[in-house]
């Protein structure tokens, strides 16, 4: 018997995300070790927009978003496509 699978067929590919070694050092500094982390980290959204203008395709599209499936159900409101365990 040959059962479709509920999940998506993904691509043998490596997935396309990387950062170079500069721009992983950039957001290590900008995250600041010990800063209180209940406050936004502007240095670290900036950081983020900079490396995204740089590097696009180092970050998920809205397409791959929906694509992920994780084993349990995400606690908060956001893009997936499948999960195992409800939470």
């Amino acid at each position: 018997m040959n059962k479709k699978s509920a999940f998506p067929k993904f691509s043998s590919e490596p997935p396309h995300i990387w950062l170079t070694e500069e721009q992983r050092n950039h957001i290590r500094a900008a995250a600041q070790l010990g800063r209180d982390y209940t406050k936004p980290n502007e240095r670290l959204e900036l950081a983020i927009t900079q490396i995204k203008n740089q590097n696009p395709s180092a970050f998920l599209t809205e397409k791959d978003l929906l694509l992920r499936q994780f084993f349990n159900e995400p606690l908060q409101p956001i893009p997936y496509h499948a999960f195992v365990i409800r939470s």
